[in-house]
């Protein structure tokens, strides 16, 4: 009988071990994950990577799947399609046109911005990427949002 109680507390000590382990493991795990956050009842994952990565992905698709003529599907015309198939993605953006350098002189220029949560992520329709924040910074100037023209 004494063998058997040693046993059973010996397999007890083991169970005890296994359950607190367990549950180290997930909260260290839950800890080491990054806020998500909800929009439309959609967890879209954290906003630095998961959010640009579909933007990014849509922006490539606009992009890939149309050619660039101007006066027919130029800046404007990538924008607002990017506009409404990120919309279909439940993120919300719109337009801005202004002046960009393109490297010799400024010009003309549509492209777009996501604002979440207080974050402005621009994006550039017809090379379908995200605009880097200091080449955004001090190549891009707008006078109108909201406008795709």
């Amino acid at each position: 009988m004494r063998g058997f109680s040693w046993g059973l507390a010996i397999g007890n000590l083991f169970l005890s071990i296994f359950w607190i382990s367990l549950f180290l493991t997930n909260l260290i795990y839950l800890k080491s994950l990054q806020p998500t956050y909800v929009q439309n009842n959609n967890i879209i994952g954290s906003c630095d990577d998961l959010l640009k990565e579909k933007i990014e992905s849509v922006a490539r698709n606009v992009s890939d799947s149309h050619t660039y003529i101007i006066g027919q599907y130029d800046c404007s015309q990538f924008s607002q399609e990017l506009v409404n198939q990120l919309a279909l993605q439940n993120i919300s953006a719109y337009c801005l046109t202004g002046q960009v350098w393109d490297g010799e002189s400024w010009g003309g220029h549509t492209w777009v911005e996501v604002n979440f949560s207080g974050k402005i992520i621009p994006v550039e329709a017809t090379g379908g990427y995200i605009i880097a924040d200091k080449f955004y910074e001090g190549f891009y100037i707008s006078s109108k949002k909201g406008y795709c023209i």
